[in-house]
């Protein structure tokens, strides 16, 4: 189990790296140039990478622990915790990865907050309105970005770190359900096609009902003329 704890943590901050490469591509200057060369094969090496580069990892943190090539190394998986027992093994196989992974991704959020500030001000320039910084993506992007770990590394220090670090990190899955779910877009076209669905059967059922009412009419004003009509030659017979 300690095993495969350790391999999900580095195949989630590989992912966040991923993830921040794309939105560097999807949201940078060369976005237009790119995004037709986007499709099923990219998301193959995505995964490709977010899986096999922690599985490198991990092998080689398992061939130190079955093995006597260096004792120092060894991570002795689950020997007194479900994690790396060991400090020297947990900054080399753990720490060290990860702390790879927020640098890469701090420079990927920097260089992408960097585009959308110069596609602001052009945007602000050319339309003559006022610049509006996107304050809410950055949010968003940090968040994506994993850099609520920076607390994990900084929580040995202070016992309020680790409480910041121990609540932001949990609730991640949180922000990324309220940054990517709870928004007016996709709440729009979750009700109009709710709506869809549910008044497409109602719809046709009044269309249904007006066919009928206007057939009964014209039924009824039928038979009123028949029988207006017999009323007439029976008068004429009688006179």
């Amino acid at each position: 189990m300690a095993v495969l704890i350790h391999l999900c943590y580095l195949a989630t901050f590989t992912w966040t790296v991923i993830i921040a490469h794309d939105m560097y591509i999807i949201l940078g200057s060369s976005s237009i140039t790119k995004s037709s060369d986007r499709g099923s094969s990219l998301l193959v090496i995505h995964c490709f990478i977010a899986w096999g580069l922690p599985l490198v990892v991990v092998a080689i943190a398992l061939i130190f622990n079955f093995t006597n090539v260096s004792p120092d190394f060894n991570p002795r998986y689950g020997d007194s915790v479900c994690w790396i027992s060991r400090r020297i093994p947990l900054l080399v196989f753990f720490a060290l990865p990860m702390g790879l992974a927020v640098l890469v991704n701090l420079f990927y959020f920097i260089a992408t907050a960097i585009s959308l500030w110069r596609a602001m001000s052009i945007r602000a320039e050319t339309t003559s309105q006022n610049k509006q910084y996107p304050f809410g993506i950055y949010v968003k992007l940090f968040c994506l970005m994993g850099f609520t770990w920076i607390f994990g590394f900084t929580a040995s220090y202070h016992v309020v770190l680790s409480y910041i670090f121990i609540v932001l990190n949990a609730s991640q899955g949180v922000f990324i359900f309220i940054a990517f779910v709870l928004r007016k877009a996709v709440w729009k076209s979750f009700i109009g096609k709710k709506s869809k669905k549910t008044s497409s059967p109602s719809t046709q059922q009044t269309l249904a009902n007006v066919s009928e009412s206007e057939k009964r009419i014209e039924n009824e004003t039928k038979k009123n003329k028949r029988d207006k009509y017999k009323r007439s030659e029976n008068d004429m017979s009688v006179v």
